[in-house]
């Protein structure tokens, strides 16, 4: 069980993981906050966090470095396409791609195959991949799944001290804390344990 995770605690591991979960235990905001994490430790790390989205993935890429060019050079990378790829050969990158779940099923075993010619050649950076459980990763053999773990009671109750809600009212949000304490978690479980829903 890993706690507070990170990018650099994820690579310590392995530099090819996948992160599963079923809907709402948070798997694209666990991208987001490895993403931020990146850039707020990116003068220790010297690590460039890109956010790959894989729901637009199609076979119209002839690779899929130019996919994932594209979406770096979207968010405003401001180099081209060699000094990109110079950057990945040197291992310098934290690559994120997010939803391989969402990738349509008839370019899902193109996806795999590319993915598999894109990691043997910029094997020196960190991949993790996002993913609903449903999917076999038989084809990512170089990869180890972390599975997100449902919110304990304590970690439920956090998630309710963090939210803003009717800050005009705080007795409802307070009243809602105490029966999810005393009673909630245990009789809904399912909810209290899923972020989504428990928000």
């Amino acid at each position: 069980t890993i706690r507070d995770v990170t990018a650099d605690i994820l690579s310590d591991c392995t530099n090819f993981v996948i992160i599963t979960g079923t809907g709402g235990l948070g798997k694209s905001m666990m991208m987001r906050h490895l993403l931020l994490e990146c850039i707020e430790q990116y003068k220790i790390t010297e690590k460039l966090p890109i956010f790959i989205p894989l729901k637009d993935f199609d076979d119209t890429y002839d690779d899929l470095i130019e996919y994932v060019y594209e979406k770096f050079d979207t968010l405003g990378g401001g180099i081209d396409l060699e000094e990109f790829e110079n950057v990945l050969l040197e291992g310098r990158c934290l690559l994120l791609f997010d939803g391989l779940d969402e990738i349509h099923s008839s370019v899902r075993k193109l996806f795999e195959k590319k993915l598999d010619i894109f990691s043997d050649k910029f094997s020196a950076n960190v991949f993790i991949i996002s993913s609903r459980p449903a999917m076999s990763f038989i084809a990512f053999n170089r990869f180890t799944v972390f599975e997100l773990r449902p919110f304990d009671k304590s970690q439920a109750l956090g998630l309710i001290d963090k939210l803003e809600f009717r800050i005009d009212e705080p007795s409802i949000k307070a009243a809602f804390r105490k029966k999810l304490d005393e009673e909630l978690y245990y009789t809904h479980k399912e909810f209290a344990e899923n972020p989504l829903l428990l928000t």
